[in-house]
């Protein structure tokens, strides 16, 4: 098994959040070019080129009648009649009259005034109708500035940017659960990779053995026999296929035993490494006590001394302990709070209300967790409760685990 973004439970959560980050930065990118826009366009320039397209197509407009009108006043040419002819006319240039020629270059000028009108007319159009265009791209750009919310815009610049900041973090949250989670499933995947090959080599080794038993006992000479039992020895040191059987079932059932063991670690880790956790609240008191038989022993702080730095490399930390807890300590609540420094947040729950219904409550939101072997049968209405976000631990004479974390850390013991 290879723990790649498919298969990593916070794959899916990365690829989100990617593709959110993705679309913040792209929503910032676009507010700041309208703001640049609008801050850069210069409408005094702008309104200047406007009223000077609006007089150029008012030019144009003048010298297409002018030419239409010039032309009109001209006799068409026959240009197909005149392409014909030409090498007729030219024959007879050579030897008409200086009237006959005179009129033919008439006949030409003419026809050259009229396509120059033509491609004036022509080109008046074109301009004015290129002008046409930018004018229209012009005075939509002024009519946009001119009602262009600009501190609505920036407004929105500083909405775009905190979500871009929110999905950043979001975004590295994230990737910390996911290395985490690959972190934690990646050994173990490998060892169920080994454990099915090992298992794997084993059924292909009794396939084969028990292949050979069967060609053996349908061979139907001595010499045949003979040849199974030599292939048998060569293969696996023995001539004797049902003693191979004997020696291989065993192995393959502890190979399976031990390939199903690897499926489960995998499965539990899976399903830990799944759970998104950004906040850990201690139940402290809780980890001030250590029940050894029918006692209670106190252990003090040697528990959290060694547990919070450990978490707190992870997760935001919150420890809380009751009144009573404060007090058998013999010390004070800022005391305890220079003890486990500025990252951790450390709280003494009032005498009257307990510790339990504190450190419950606080950990209100989905990714909070809480850290206590208490049963808590009193409090099933809170959500932290119903929504099992409940870690539990193993406590030993010098070490505490958290096996829903994969962490495990040592303490000392002067009890």
């Amino acid at each position: 098994m290879n723990t790649s973004t498919s298969e990593n439970p916070h794959g899916p959560a990365l690829a989100r959040d990617f593709a959110a980050l993705d679309s913040a930065l792209k929503e910032v990118a676009q507010v700041k070019a309208d703001l640049a826009w609008f801050d850069s366009l210069d409408v005094a320039a702008l309104e200047a080129t406007i009223a000077h397209r609006r007089a150029t197509q008012a030019q144009l407009l003048q010298r297409i009648p002018t030419a239409e009108a010039a032309r009109a006043a001209l006799p068409a040419p026959n240009s197909a009649l005149l392409l014909a002819l030409s090498p007729v006319l030219a024959w007879v240039g050579g030897h008409a009259s200086a009237q006959a020629r005179a009129t033919r270059q008439a006949a030409h000028d003419r026809n050259a005034e009229y396509q120059r009108l033509t491609g004036v007319i022509d080109d008046c159009r074109g301009r004015h109708a290129a002008q046409a265009a930018a004018l229209a791209t012009d005075l939509d750009a002024l009519a946009q500035h001119q009602v262009f919310d600009r501190a609505g815009a920036a407004r929105c610049l500083t909405q775009a940017r905190a979500e871009r900041d929110a999905a950043e973090r979001q975004l590295e949250q994230t990737i910390r659960h996911h290395a985490s989670a690959e972190a934690r499933l990646a050994p173990i995947a490998t060892g169920l990779r080994e454990a099915e090959a090992a298992e794997r080599d084993l059924r292909n080794r009794l396939f084969e053995v028990e292949d050979l038993q069967r060609q053996l006992a349908a061979a139907p000479t001595p010499a045949a026999r003979a040849r199974i039992h030599g292939a048998c020895t060569t293969r696996f040191g023995t001539g004797q296929p049902a003693k191979v059987i004997e020696r291989l079932q065993p192995q393959l059932d502890g190979a399976a035993r031990t390939t199903e063991k690897w499926r489960e670690r995998l499965a539990i880790a899976t399903a830990d490494a799944s759970n998104t956790i950004d906040t850990l609240v201690l139940d402290a008191s809780n980890l001030c006590y250590r029940n050894v038989g029918s006692k209670r022993v106190f252990l003090g702080l040697a528990v959290l001394d060694a547990l919070v730095p450990a978490l707190a490399t992870r997760y935001r930390v919150a420890v809380v302990f009751d009144k009573s807890t404060q007090r058998r300590l013999d010390t004070t609540p800022r005391a305890l709070q220079e003890r486990f420094g500025a990252a951790v947040e450390v709280h003494v729950a009032a005498a009257a209300r307990g510790a339990d219904h504190t450190f419950l409550r606080y950990a209100d939101g989905p990714t909070s967790y809480v850290v206590t072997n208490d049963r808590l049968r009193d409090f099933t209405d809170l959500a932290v409760v119903k929504d099992g976000r409940v870690l539990r631990y193993n406590l030993l004479d010098r070490m505490i685990e958290l096996p829903a974390l994969d962490i495990a850390t040592r303490f000392q013991n002067d009890g």
